[in-house]
């Protein structure tokens, strides 16, 4: 079956920099170590926005999992996080929103 980990997270104040250089070369290749996670992407807020509002997280990363047993990716992920395999830094924000959605349709535009 197919997943998408969502993470929504921030840099502390002042370390956008150190969150960048981590998130790039640290965090990303760390989670594609775990068992069914087979792509990463990072993006950040656009200044252009639909909606006029705050949104509070400026940064979001996609990782795609194809698994038949997600719990085995959770147990891996939560085994490895802050540990030397994927080591967490004071740069990011302590305050974050992990989401894992499985897709429900799909749609494209047709040839």
């Amino acid at each position: 079956m197919r997943y998408n980990l969502i993470a929504l997270t921030n840099s502390v104040s002042g370390r956008e920099s150190d969150f960048d250089q981590w998130y790039d070369d640290v965090q990303l290749a760390g989670v594609l170590n775990l068992p069914g996670v087979t792509g990463a992407q990072r993006f950040r807020q656009s200044a252009q926005q639909y909606r006029k509002k705050s949104y509070s997280w400026q940064s979001m990363a996609v990782y795609d999992i194809e698994t038949d047993d997600i719990s085995r990716t959770f147990t891996a992920l939560n085994g490895d996080s802050g540990t030397v395999a994927m080591p967490l830094r004071d740069a990011l924000h302590v305050e974050r929103m992990v989401w894992i959605c499985a897709p429900v349709a799909s749609a494209g535009i047709p040839s």
